[in-house]
Parts: C-alpha cells; sequence; structure tokens
C-alpha cells in the first residue's frame, strides 16, 4: 500500500507503509566485525526476520554516510515497487539507479554471520564497531562515531520540529 506525503521538484515521493508480510524491526545493537569483515547478527535482531530468513540485502543509504540491511522478504516488495515506475522518465531511472547503488545479496551463515564488502564498508567508514539502528522495516549500519554525531546533530527542539513537520497530519495519539 502506498500513501503520496510530498513533492521534490517534479518527483513524487512516497512511503510504503503497511507492505504485506512486511518485517517491523525494533532495536539498536552495538556489534563489532571480525577481522575478515564479519559480522554476527544478533539474536534479537534475527527473531524479528520472516522465519527462515537466510538473505538480506544491504546497500548505501542514500542520504548518510551508512549502510541499509533489509530483510529479503521486504526488499523484494520495495524491487516489485520499483518495477511499476516509469523508466522512459530519465529522473525515474536516476532515482531508481542511486537507491539500488551497491545493493547486493547476502546469505546469512550457519553462525548467523554476514560477510560485509569491502566497498559498502568504505562508503559508511565502518572499520570494526557497528551501530544497527532499527527504521521500522529496516535497519542501519553505522561507525560507531558517525552515528554518534548524528545523533548529537538533531537535539531536542530541533526533533519536535522535524515531528510536527513529518508526523503532524497524521491522526495519532502516541
Amino acid at each position: 500500500m502506498w500513501r503520496k506525503v510530498g513533492n521534490c521538484e517534479n518527483f513524487t515521493l512516497f512511503l510504503d507503509f503497511l507492505i504485506k508480510d512486511m518485517s517491523l524491526i525494533t532495536g539498536d545493537y552495538r556489534c563489532k566485525m571480525d577481522a575478515k569483515g564479519r559480522l554476527i547478527l544478533p539474536s534479537g535482531l534475527l527473531r524479528q526476520f520472516p522465519k527462515g530468513t537466510t538473505t538480506i540485502v544491504l546497500k548505501r543509504s542514500v542520504y548518510e554516510k551508512c549502510l541499509e540491511l533489509y530483510p529479503k522478504n521486504v526488499w523484494d516488495e520495495k524491487m516489485k515497487a520499483l518495477n511499476e515506475i516509469n523508466t522512459y522518465e530519465r529522473e525515474n531511472l536516476d532515482f531508481i539507479r542511486f537507491f539500488i547503488n551497491g545493493a547486493t545479496e547476502l546469505e546469512i551463515d550457519a553462525s548467523n554471520r554476514i560477510l560485509l564488502p569491502k566497498i559498502l564498508l568504505q562508503h559508511a567508514q565502518i572499520d570494526k564497531d557497528i551501530v544497527l539502528k532499527s527504521l521500522g522495516g529496516f535497519m542501519e549500519l553505522w561507525n560507531t562515531d558517525n552515528e554518534a554525531q548524528k545523533v548529537q546533530q538533531l537535539d531536542a527542539d530541533k526533533f519536535a520540529a522535524l515531528a510536527g513537520k513529518v508526523m503532524g497530519k497524521q491522526n495519532t495519539n502516541s
């Protein structure tokens, strides 16, 4: 299900809410990558993935120096939505190229590890310590220092203004 949320220079933006069978992920996790570039996925995170998940997708963030991790079922729904976009319009192709840039399917091994591609680690400036941050249907992977700086940039007043802008038109009591 798609809901229109605004326009950006003649390009309509959409948020996907409540995709059928979508994984909703909660929690932040602090992890360490081993010397071979492997990350053990926390058991609390794995419990939230759909049963039988053995593949995830990792990609560059569109907005930040971090990575985005999607359960395969959520990524597949995003790809289905992208396939509906008119590819005869150049800015649509540019959007698709930029959005999927660096997307890589990764297998979760028997020890619940994933091997993080070096090119993606370089993009996110990740060397060893990682923060996994939930954002509903996906996770962000941050270098711990970059994540701390990002959190500090958004003080309480800025967050209140942002919350009003983003959530102000929704009928919620939370």
